[in-house]
C-alpha cells in the first residue's frame, strides 16, 4: 500500500515510500507503475520474499508406531463470510483433509492426525492459509514410540522332534510391502517364508518352527519382521523341550 502520487522536483528525485503487508509466507511478485501527466512512465517489478510468522504454539503428539493419536485444532472466522483455509503438513505419519472452511462468526474444528511407521522424535509442523485472514501455524513435537513386543505362547515339542505356530502381520500400508524376516535364536527358532509379502492393507502370515536342544530348559528367541516402509514388528518365542515318548514310525527299505 502507498500514497496514490509521488512528486519530485524537475531535475531532482522523489521519494515513495511502498508497505507490503503480506498475507501469508512464500515469494509473491507484482509492478508499480509511475506516470507523469505528459503520459511518460516507469514501472519496476516487485518480488516479496515473505517469513512464515511465528508458531501459535507447539503441540505434542506421541503414539506408539502403527497405532494413531488425535488432536484438534480450533480456527476462529471473525468475518460476515466464510473463510476457507488451506492446510500443509510437515512431518511423517501426519493425515489430515488438505482443506477446512469456517462458516461466517463461526469457529471450526480441524483433526489432525499422527500415525507414525517407526520409532522415535521428529519435528513437524501444521499451516492455514487464508486469502481474507492470512497464515497461522503449528509446532509439531513428534514422537513415536517403540511399538509393544508379541509375546508368543510357549511351544512344546519332544527332543528329536519339532513344533510350529502362526505368526499374523496387518500392513498399515496403502501399498504391497516386503517383510523380511529373522531370528536371534536360529538354532532353535527357524522361520518359512524369509520373506513375506503384505497386500496393501492386507494380512499375511508366517510359520515359526520350533526345534529343541534341551531338555526341561525354556529355549527363547526373538523373530522380527522389518520392511523399510512399514516399520518392524518383534514376536517373543519361547519352548520348552520333553523327554521323548514312542517316535513316529519310520521304514526302511532294504535293496
Amino acid at each position: 500500500s502507498g500514497s496514490p502520487q509521488c512528486t519530485a522536483k524537475a531535475g531532482g528525485t522523489g521519494v515513495y515510500e511502498l508497505g507490503v503487508i503480506p498475507p501469508s509466507s512464500g515469494v509473491m511478485h507484482g509492478s508499480l507503475t509511475f506516470t507523469a501527466p505528459n503520459g511518460h512512465y516507469v514501472w519496476f517489478t516487485l518480488e516479496v520474499h515473505a517469513s512464515p510468522p511465528p508458531a501459535e504454539e507447539a503441540l505434542v503428539l506421541e503414539v506408539a508406531v502403527r497405532r494413531a493419536v488425535t488432536v484438534q485444532i480450533t480456527l476462529a472466522n471473525p468475518l460476515d463470510i466464510a473463510a476457507t483455509f488451506q492446510v500443509s503438513m510437515e512431518g511423517h505419519g501426519l493425515l489430515g483433509a488438505p482443506e477446512v472452511t469456517a462458516v461466517a462468526r463461526e469457529v471450526a474444528t480441524y483433526e489432525l492426525v499422527y500415525s507414525p511407521m517407526h520409532p522415535g522424535p521428529e519435528a513437524g509442523s501444521v499451516s492455514f492459509k487464508s486469502a481474507a485472514l492470512g497464515e497461522f501455524w503449528y509446532r509439531l513435537d513428534m514422537h513415536g514410540a517403540p511399538a509393544e513386543t508379541t509375546d508368543v505362547p510357549e511351544m512344546s515339542a519332544e527332543v528329536g522332534t519339532r513344533a510350529s505356530t502362526l505368526l499374523e502381520v496387518h500392513n498399515p500400508l496403502g501399498e504391497e510391502t516386503v517383510l523380511n524376516l529373522s531370528s536371534t535364536n536360529p538354532r532353535n527358532f527357524s522361520f518359512a517364508p524369509a520373506q513375506l509379502l503384505l497386500p496393501a492393507f492386507g494380512t499375511g502370515t508366517f510359520q515359526v518352527e520350533y526345534v529343541p536342544s534341551s531338555l526341561d530348559e525354556v529355549e527363547v528367541g526373538v523373530i522380527t519382521a522389518s520392511s523399510a516402509g512399514a516399520g518392524t514388528w518383534t514376536f517373543d518365542v519361547r519352548g520348552v523341550g520333553t523327554a521323548p515318548t514312542v517316535m513316529e514310525v519310520t521304514e526302511l527299505f532294504v535293496t
